[in-house]
C-alpha cells in the first residue's frame, strides 16, 4: 500500500497490533515480516488463526473506513519481529485515492481467496439448500429510469448513493435474462463487469479440486456480485443461477469511467471494501461453521462479533436467543425478513447473511411448520366426511415435502388401475419431526400416499394404522378422522386375545371390500419402524394373507424408502417402485406361503440396500451439480 505518512515501528514475535472489536485509532501497513489473523473465543480462550500473510504493503484497519470503525479480527506478529508504518486515521482518510482503494480491494480479495481454501479443507456432506423463495419483484423488459433506479436504492450496496449518482449507473443497466442452472461467470474469470438481481436466485460457489464450497445463494432483489472485475482481477468464484433469473449489468468499461479519480470512484470502491468486509466476517464464520458442523454457532458469533456495529435497540440482538429451541425459531426467521427489508443497511446486510447461513435450518423449520398444518387440517375436519379429510391430508402433504429434496424412482411400474396392495419398508422419524403435541407423522407412508398413490390415481388410498396407546391423544384425534384401518401392534396398548382377534378380523374384512371398490391398501408388513441402516425388518403375513384369500388377487406393490429417518438438511429422500407381482405368479407352487414371505422378505432386503447406495450417488451429483 503506497502511503507516504506514517512513523515505522517495530514489533516483536507474538506481540498484537491489534484487538478484535477494538476502535481503530490507527491503521499499519507492513513494510516486512510475517502476520496471523485470529479470533479467541471469549469463554474457553480457545485461539483460531484464520490467515497468515507477509505480503509487503498489506493494510491492517481499513475497517475504519466504516462506522462503527472497529477490527474485526486480532492481529499479532508470527515472525521473529515486524516493521510496521503507522499512520493516523485521519491521516490515512486524507489520503485516500482511488488507486489506494482499489489495492485495498485486491489486499481484501486475496484474504477471502486465503479463507476460503481453508475453509474447502474442512468440507462435509451437506444437501446443498436453495433460498427460501418469500418474494417476488418484477421490472418489466422496458422499464423506465426511475424503476430501475428504485431498485439501486433497495440494494444496501447504492442505497447511501446521491440522487444523481443512482441516475448515472440506472442509465448503464443492461438486462439479462438466465434459464436455471446456467452459467453466470467461471471461477478464475474475469466477469467483465457487475451483476445486480432483479429478481431470481443465483448461486456462489468456489471448487477447490473435487470439493465445493457454497458461499452464497443470492435472492434479494438489488444486491449485486461479480464485482472482482471493478477492480480488474479475476472472480475467486462461479456464479450460476438455480432458477429462471433476470439480472442488470453494468460493463466494466462503463462503470470505469464513472469510478476513474472521481468522488464517486472514492465512494464506490469504499462500499465495495465494506462488502468484502461483511463477506471476510462471513468467511470467518463459515470457517468456524465447518470446525463446529453447526450454523447457528456461526450465526451466534457473526452477530457477536459485531455487536458494536448493531444499533442497541436492534431485533437482531434477540435472534440467537430465538434460534436456540425450534419453537421459537419461526419468529426468529419472521424478524431476519423483516430486517432484510426494513432494516438499517448494517441490519439489512447482517440480515441476509444469516439468512444465507441459515437456508438449511429455515426451510426445515418451514418443513416442520407444514407438517404442523397437516395434522391441524385433519383434526379439524368434520368426522362425517373422511375421505375429504384423507384427501386435504395429501394435498397438504404434498405442499410439506415441496421443502425436501427427493427422488422417485420407477414410477412408471405402478398399475394402470387401482386395488392393489402396496407394501413398503417403515422408517422411523427422526426426533426433531416430532408436533408440540408429542405427535409424529409418519413420513414415508404420508409421502407414499400423497406424492405416489393420490398423484397417481387420484386417491390417497387406504392405510393400516396401529391402534395408539392411551396417552397418544395426538395420535388418536389424527386417525380417527382419515377413516383408516385400525390394528394391534407391538407398539399398541396391550390387550386381551379376544379384542385382538377381533381387530384382525375386521382388517380383513375392511380390506378386502376396499380392494374389490378399486381402492388400494397400503400396508407395512414390518408391523413397526426401523432406521434405513437395519430396514427392514421381519415380515408377518398380515398383507400376504389378504392377497391371497381377496374375492380378486390383486398385485402387491412393493415401495423401497431411504432416508425418510434423516433430517431433510442432510439427506436426500429416496423412494423406488419395485417390479409389481400377484403371488399366485411368483410362489412356487409346492412352496407355503410362509417360506414365500421368508425368501421375499431377503429379495426385498437387497432391493433396500441397492437403494442407499443409489441415494448416495445421486446425492452427491446432486450437490456437485
Amino acid at each position: 500500500m503506497n502511503i507516504s505518512r506514517g512513523e515505522e515501528v517495530v514489533v516483536s514475535k507474538g506481540e498484537l497490533v491489534c484487538q478484535v472489536h477494538a476502535k481503530v485509532t490507527h491503521c499499519f501497513v507492513l513494510v516486512e515480516g510475517e502476520l496471523e489473523y485470529f479470533l479467541t473465543d471469549e469463554l474457553t480462550e480457545e485461539r483460531t488463526t484464520l490467515f497468515t500473510t507477509s505480503e509487503r504493503g498489506v493494510l491492517i484497519g481499513w475497517e475504519v473506513l466504516h462506522a462503527p470503525g472497529r477490527f474485526i479480527a486480532s492481529v499479532s506478529i508470527k515472525s521473529g519481529s515486524a516493521r510496521l508504518l503507522q499512520i493516523g486515521a485521519q491521516d490515512f482518510f486524507q489520503a485516500l485515492t482511488t488507486s489506494i482503494l482499489k489495492r485495498l480491494c485486491l489486499q481484501i480479495h486475496s484474504f477471502l481467496g486465503a479463507s476460503f481454501l481453508k475453509q474447502s479443507r474442512l468440507l462435509s456432506k451437506r444437501v446443498k439448500q436453495g433460498a427460501v423463495n418469500l418474494e417476488n419483484y418484477f421490472i418489466a423488459h422496458d422499464s423506465d429510469l426511475s424503476e430501475r433506479a428504485q431498485l439501486l436504492k433497495r440494494s444496501p450496496f447504492f442505497g447511501e448513493f446521491l440522487e444523481t449518482e443512482i441516475k448515472d449507473l440506472a442509465y448503464l443497466l443492461e438486462r439479462r435474462e438466465y434459464e436455471a442452472h446456467e452459467l453466470v461467470y467461471d471461477q478464475n474469470e474475469d466477469t467483465g463487469g457487475i451483476f445486480i438481481l432483479i429478481q431470481g436466485e443465483v448461486s456462489i460457489r468456489r471448487l477447490e479440486g473435487d470439493a465445493y464450497l457454497d458461499l452464497r445463494s443470492i435472492s434479494t432483489p438489488g444486491y449485486i456480485f461479480g464485482w472482482s472485475s471493478s477492480f480488474d482481477t479475476t472472480s475467486i468464484s462461479r456464479a450460476y443461477t438455480e432458477r429462471k433469473t433476470s439480472v442488470y449489468f453494468i460493463a466494466k468499461n462503463d462503470l470505469g469511467t464513472l469510478t476513474s479519480d472521481t468522488s464517486f470512484g472514492v465512494s464506490f470502491f469504499k462500499m465495495i471494501i465494506w462488502l468484502m468486509s461483511n463477506q471476510l466476517q462471513l468467511a470467518h464464520s463459515r470457517y468456524l461453521q465447518l470446525r463446529e458442523d453447526y450454523n447457528l454457532v456461526s450465526v451466534n458469533h457473526l452477530i457477536d462479533i459485531n455487536r458494536p456495529r448493531i444499533p442497541l435497540p436492534s431485533p437482531l440482538h434477540q435472534v440467537p436467543h430465538l434460534l436456540k429451541d425450534h419453537t421459537t425459531q419461526a419468529l426468529a426467521f419472521s424478524t431476519l425478513h423483516h430486517l432484510h427489508h426494513h432494516g438499517t443497511r448494517q441490519e439489512r446486510h447482517l440480515a441476509s447473511i444469516c439468512l444465507d447461513l441459515l437456508k438449511s435450518e429455515e426451510r426445515e423449520i418451514v418443513f416442520l411448520s407444514s407438517l404442523a398444518n397437516v395434522y391441524s387440517e385433519v383434526v379439524q375436519g368434520m368426522d362425517e366426511k373422511k375421505e375429504k379429510n384423507r384427501k386435504v391430508c395429501a394435498e397438504k402433504t404434498k405442499q410439506a415435502f415441496g421443502q425436501v429434496l427427493f427422488h422417485i424412482e420407477a414410477k412408471e411400474r405402478l398399475p394402470a388401475e387401482p386395488g392393489h396392495i402396496f407394501i413398503y419398508n417403515h422408517l422411523v422419524n427422526h426426533p426433531y419431526y416430532t408436533l408440540s403435541n408429542r405427535f409424529q407423522l409418519t413420513l414415508d407412508s404420508h409421502f407414499l400416499s400423497s406424492l405416489i398413490l393420490n398423484d397417481h390415481y387420484n386417491d390417497p388410498g387406504i392405510r393400516v394404522v396401529r391402534y395408539g396407546k392411551g396417552f397418544e391423544y395426538g395420535h388418536q384425534d389424527y386417525y380417527d378422522n382419515l377413516g383408516y384401518i385400525n390394528v394391534y401392534s407391538d407398539d399398541s396398548d396391550l390387550k386381551d386375545a379376544e379384542s385382538r382377534n377381533r381387530a384382525k378380523e375386521k382388517f380383513y374384512k375392511e380390506a378386502n371390500e376396499y380392494l374389490g371398490a378399486g381402492t388400494n391398501i397400503i400396508v407395512s408388513p414390518e408391523g413397526t419402524s426401523f432406521a434405513s441402516e437395519e430396514s427392514p425388518g421381519p415380515f408377518k403375513m398380515g398383507p400376504f394373507n389378504l392377497a391371497m384369500n381377496a374375492d380378486k388377487e390383486p398385485y402387491i406393490v412393493p415401495i423401497v424408502f431411504c432416508n425418510f429417518d434423516k433430517r431433510i438438511t442432510e439427506n436426500l429422500f429416496y423412494c423406488k417402485v419395485l417390479e409389481p407381482f400377484k403371488i399366485s405368479d411368483k410362489k412356487g407352487e409346492d412352496q407355503s406361503l410362509k417360506a414365500f414371505v421368508k425368501a421375499y422378505q431377503q429379495e426385498f432386503a437387497n432391493k433396500v440396500a441397492q437403494a442407499r447406495m443409489d441415494a448416495e450417488n445421486l446425492l452427491q451429483k446432486y450437490n456437485q451439480r
